[in-house]
């Protein structure tokens, strides 16, 4: 989860040194997390889970899902501002259409805007993401859910079908599937 803020460990001076700040706007974990990543010299990964994210605080923008598409799409043409500014974006183009196409998926698949709305919306980002591009983004990930997800994404940008419906059933699907694998796996752990 490259974009979460919370689960990473930051070096006080580095941020300070590159000021590197939480901006005003909403979803600006994206931007500092990219602008963190982008100026480091080096990051390492650790195996350990260490924190433990709540997800049901009232008034997180987790919970909002009405105004979370609109804060995604601000915050990916920041992150393609951002990349623009430091001549970086033909050098992630490649990684960062995915990577946007997976953040937009997840939200339709827990908005609660109309289907209509979500239509709209869905014309918006192709018009200011995806129109001229051709790279199939789905291929990207190694992931089967994040590759199934977003190929169905990609299909439906490309002809114009609201993804919101099709992305959740896909949601559902996913998450029965991984708890059906869990307990079955349980059972016969203990064999």
């Amino acid at each position: 989860m490259i974009w979460s803020v919370w689960n990473k460990i930051y070096d006080r001076d580095f941020l300070l040194k590159n000021d590197i700040y939480f901006k005003t706007n909403k979803m600006e974990d994206i931007i500092f997390i990219y602008e963190t990543i982008l100026k480091s010299a080096r990051f390492m990964f650790i195996q350990d889970a260490t924190y433990y994210y709540r997800i049901n605080r009232k008034n997180s923008i987790m919970s909002n899902k009405t105004d979370r598409i609109y804060n995604c799409i601000k915050a990916a043409a920041e992150l393609k501002k951002l990349l623009k500014s430091q001549n970086l974006f033909e050098t992630y183009k490649k990684s960062f259409y995915p990577y946007i196409a997976l953040l937009f998926a997840a939200e339709f698949e827990v908005s609660s805007l109309s289907s209509g709305q979500l239509a709209k919306i869905s014309f918006i980002i192709k018009r200011i993401f995806f129109n001229a591009m051709n790279i199939p983004f789905y291929k990207t990930y190694d992931k089967f859910s994040y590759k199934i997800r977003l190929f169905c994404f990609y299909l439906c940008l490309k002809y114009g079908i609201n993804y919101a419906v099709i992305g959740r059933i896909l949601r559902k699907t996913y998450n029965f599937c991984a708890e059906f694998f869990t307990f079955w796996k349980g059972k016969f752990s203990n064999l």
